[in-house]
């Protein structure tokens, strides 16, 4: 299965984080932070503003999803630690990672069942929590300020025409 192509429908999701990431297929649910994770790592490390400012949007993320299900659980907590614990708090392999960045925007943002004015909302906030987790640990006098590494420049704009922005 490709990873290329916008016609994804969730089961080929599912069955590829499974078959071809070792993941649990639930993970679906959680692509939308894959970016935020790939923007995280981008500098070689996960530190500790970028952590938070991820488990943060996937609370929010989850609250959403919860809602929408009607108030049943769609993903247990330990399966969300779980997926933190794969992707957020250890580093995962560049391979994964590129799978799973390529399976996100093929399919996470599509937004199927949303107005065109929610899809650029969504698309838009995913961008702007990318940008946050860029900046996270830009501090200091303004001479001393930490500059966004290339690979953060980079995923940025990737992501800018992944999205269609």
């Amino acid at each position: 299965m490709s990873t290329n192509t916008d016609a994804l429908r969730p089961e080929e999701i599912a069955i590829f984080l499974e078959r071809d990431c070792g993941l649990n297929r639930k993970y679906i649910y959680l692509l939308e932070l894959i970016p935020l994770i790939e923007m995280m790592w981008a500098d070689g490390k996960n530190q500790e503003a970028e952590i938070e400012l991820v488990h943060r949007y996937a609370r929010e993320h989850l609250a959403r999803l919860q809602r929408a299900a009607a108030g049943q659980t769609v993903l247990s907590l330990a399966e969300l630690g779980d997926f933190f614990a794969r992707l957020v708090h250890n580093r995962p392999n560049a391979d994964l990672l590129r799978k799973l960045c390529d399976l996100a925007k093929s399919s996470a943002f599509a937004f199927h069942n949303a107005d065109l004015e929610t899809r650029a909302l969504g698309r838009r906030d995913v961008l702007d929590r990318c940008l946050q987790i860029a900046i996270a640990n830009i501090h200091g006098p303004a001479a001393n300020r930490e500059q966004l590494v290339t690979e953060e420049k980079r995923l940025l704009l990737e992501l800018m025409v992944a999205l269609g922005i």
